[in-house]
């Protein structure tokens, strides 16, 4: 986008060229974002991680603190620990509740490379808990092409507006549906 950009003297004068300045500056804010969060993420990690060792002291089998531990070594991808820490989180009365299922599906995606099997299970969680945000969020981010994660952003959008993943991908996702509109319309001969 930037190369097509600079053959061009001035602001850009056709859709395309218009679309493609703003896309390039939605890019530039998402990357904005994205240093802000890398600078902020292994202080809050490390937050998380005191927490979970407390909790492990603290109350090593109670099932919350089990779904707690699972979820912070799946986040490091130690899926034997992963596996312990399971199976006291799956100690409780509900083996079925929203956090429990969102763990295994991101299992499946991460653990064993099933993306569709994990965005099923996300389903059949929202299917069962309509208002569970975090994993519309998770099909958002698995959709297969733009298309797909702009329908799955509309769904997010819906349950909550003002996730922070509308707020970063909205403006790209509808920027890069455009695109792809006024480039299949001068495909067509409609012109820019």
């Amino acid at each position: 986008a930037r190369a097509t950009l600079a053959t061009e003297p001035g602001p850009p004068t056709t859709d395309r060229n218009r679309l493609l300045a703003q896309l390039i500056k939605v890019v530039d804010d998402g990357n904005a974002i994205g240093a802000a969060l890398a600078a902020t993420a292994p202080s809050h990690v490390a937050r998380g991680a005191e927490v979970v060792r407390a909790l492990k002291t603290e109350a090593p089998n109670e099932p919350q603190t089990g779904l707690l531990v699972a979820e912070y070594h799946r986040l490091r991808g130690e899926w034997t620990e992963f596996d312990a820490a399971m199976q006291i989180a799956e100690s409780g009365s509900d083996r079925e509740r929203p956090p429990l299922r969102y763990l295994r599906a991101m299992e499946r995606i991460e653990r064993h490379r099933r993306r569709e099997e994990g965005a099923q299970m996300m389903r059949d969680a929202l299917k069962a808990y309509p208002k569970f945000v975090r994993a519309q969020a998770a099909l958002v981010l698995m959709a297969p092409n733009p298309r797909a994660a702009l329908r799955e952003l509309e769904k997010l959008k819906a349950m909550n507006e003002d996730h922070y993943l509308v707020m970063l991908l909205q403006p790209t996702l509808a920027a890069d549906h455009e695109l792809a509109r006024i480039e299949n319309a001068t495909g067509q001969g409609g012109g820019g």
